[in-house]
């Protein structure tokens, strides 16, 4: 590790050169700081190969893939901002600070993770969303099983130390539900958080009915049952809402995306505070980036989606509006430049991890609701809006859909999207009813596309009972729920009554890009994972309609393991992936590749530099 840290250091004090303010500091240090830095990309290639024999190879790897993308952007812009102050004879003070801090920060990250390594000390490991939902749901199984025992007492007290474990998972799903329903769209706020309430209450309800405390009142096994599969069933609706307000707001961002411009927040307008418009909008972003990551089934991808919510995190601070007033206009352009390349970025590793069934059919739904609004009172803006947000499923389609048979259907598809732009240009000459028509044929021509998607395979893996011919109970799969009657009379009653969750504060803050859970709920959680009589300690999927099911793409296993090439292939693959994330050759000159000092026999081609 020496030899790294050294590297480490060398390019550290390459550079500090670079923090200088006088015309005399050309390109020269940039040059060797690559140089340097290629250096350490190769010492990088054997730790990678090390760290991924480990039991945490998965966030090691990862951490170390993204500390690199990090250094990869910061040294691409910062050969802009040389170029920029060569071609205008100027120094762009402010921007050699941001971009600079920005790899000097990545290089400090990069040295904690390669100590850890050493020293072999991990942080411990932030379980999920998904891992909580998971975790109750397999705690509740027992109890929503009928099984004939005769130490009866044995089985009331595992269920009351079951429900003792419940608890801080479902107040711990509730919290982070809350704080997701702080940035959904307004349709889906107050249905997620009464949907919140009523799970809390009739946890409270299995609690009390899985006590010991009174003696004279001792726990009834049908209405505990009765209990535990009324939370089973909250359970699964309140991740069928969240399912569904996942998929409209990533529709709705990203259809916000396409309208806004960091121009936008230099304009004065009473109507709104730009403020708030960027406050709102990367607030939206961090919410959609987390699921993003969660879901993610390769290291590349989820190290990409982490890279563009870290450049949100140090760009938030400068995006605000009486900030970048202040900012020289070069710098402006600087930031804005990386602002767009990052919401691509992002965008696109997103659109890549939804499903697209879902996603047709949360679009077809949003058709009929803009439909139902034009036939009662045709809105020329409401159209155009729900257009807008067609384009993010053309997106979506041109990423995921490259399949010889969908050519057809994504002509039509294209095609009516044209007739919709075009009607639009004539809307005082032709009646409302035939624009209001073309859009039913757009959701036509999309439900088309849905039903023309293959199939979605769920791998189930064997237990260990299975296999040995034991006979095992089969586990429920849990079919669509809609909500229960009390569930929409809630909705009705509480909803002018209803405590809303405060809203994410709009100072800067540090950001997360996972969620926190406390200590005792990531214990509850990694016990059950090693309890697990399942293979490798992963899991049946219960579920048919889940998270991972509805808006996301499915994955083999629940615990999303790093599936890697063994022996010789190993060290390819990660070169492989080396070579990825750090193919930006298009955006560096020749010149740099004179200053480089590496030998064409190295294994790894560092492109940041130009070819090799």
């Amino acid at each position: 590790m020496e030899e790294l840290y050294e590297a480490i250091k060398n390019c550290e004090n390459i550079l500090y050169r670079g923090f200088s303010t006088t015309k005399s500091s050309n390109s020269e240090w940039l040059n060797k700081c690559c140089g340097c830095f290629s250096h350490l990309l190769k010492l990088l290639h054997e730790i990678i190969v090390d760290a991924a024999k480990s039991e945490q190879r998965q966030t090691l790897i990862e951490n170390i893939f993204l500390c690199i993308m990090q250094i990869v952007t910061g040294i691409k812009f910062m050969e802009q901002v040389t170029d920029i102050e060569e071609t205008k004879d100027l120094v762009l003070t402010s921007s050699r600070q941001f971009f600079l801090d920005e790899i000097l920060k990545s290089l400090q990250n990069l040295k904690e993770v390669a100590e850890n390594i050493e020293s072999k000390c991990f942080p411990a490991i932030e379980p999920t969303l998904n891992e909580c939902i998971d975790t109750v749901l397999e705690l509740l199984e027992p109890l929503c099983t009928f099984e004939e025992v005769e130490n009866v007492a044995e089985r009331n007290a595992n269920a009351m130390i079951s429900v003792a474990k419940i608890k801080p998972l479902v107040e711990s799903i509730v919290s982070h539900t809350l704080d997701f329903s702080n940035v959904c769209i307004s349709e889906d706020k107050t249905p997620i958080s009464v949907m919140c309430q009523k799970v809390l209450k009739e946890c409270q309800a299995l609690e009390e009915e899985c006590s010991l405390s009174d003696p004279k009142k001792p726990p009834n096994d049908a209405n505990r049952r009765l209990k535990a599969d009324i939370l089973e069933a909250a359970m699964y609706q309140l991740e069928n809402l969240i399912n569904d307000a996942l998929l409209r707001l990533v529709i709705d961002t990203f259809k916000d995306l396409k309208c806004f411009s960091v121009k936008n927040l230099l304009e004065d307008s009473s109507e709104v505070d730009p403020q708030e418009i960027i406050d709102g909008i990367i607030d939206r972003l961090f919410q959609i980036g987390r699921f993003g990551i969660m879901f993610a089934d390769e290291m590349k991808v989820s190290a990409l989606i982490k890279h563009s919510l870290s450049a949100f995190e140090a760009l938030e601070s400068h995006l605000s509006p009486g900030i970048l007033k202040k900012y020289d206009e070069n710098h402006r352009f600087l930031l804005e430049s990386h602002w767009n390349e990052q919401t691509s970025l992002l965008q696109s590793n997103i659109q890549k991890i939804i499903d697209t069934k879902a996603i047709c059919s949360t679009f077809e739904e949003i058709l009929d609701a803009t439909v139902t609004k034009l036939n009662q009172n045709f809105d020329v803006a409401e159209m155009k809006n729900v257009l807008v947000k067609a384009n993010v499923l053309a997106d979506h389609f041109r990423l995921n859909l490259t399949d010889d048979s969908m050519k057809q259907l994504l002509k039509d598809f294209h095609l009516m999207m044209k007739e919709c732009h075009a009607a639009l240009n004539f809307v005082d000459k032709i009646d409302s009813k035939r624009l209001v028509k073309r859009l039913k044929i757009l959701k036509t021509t999309v439900k088309k596309i849905r039903e023309g998607l293959k199939p979605q395979i769920i791998h189930v893996e064997s237990t260990k009972e299975e296999e040995e011919g034991t006979p095992v109970k089969k586990q429920r799969i849990s079919s669509p729920i809609k909500l229960l009657p009390d569930v929409e009379e809630l909705i009705i009653i509480e909803e002018k009554s209803l405590v809303k969750p405060q809203k994410i504060e709009t100072i800067k803050k540090s950001r997360q890009t996972s969620y926190k859970f406390d200590a005792n709920v990531s214990k509850i959680i990694q016990d059950a994972k090693n309890n697990s009589t399942r293979n490798n300690g992963t899991r049946t999927l219960k579920r048919n309609k889940s998270l991972r099911r509805m808006a996301m793409r499915n994955v083999e296993t629940a615990n999303f393991d790093m599936k890697m090439p063994e022996d010789k292939s190993l060290s390819l693959h990660i070169t492989e992936i080396l070579e990825n994330i750090t193919n930006v050759s298009s955006t560096f000159s020749s010149k740099r590749r004179h200053d480089i000092e590496m030998s064409r026999s190295n294994k790894i081609r560092i492109h940041i530099i130009g070819d090799v």
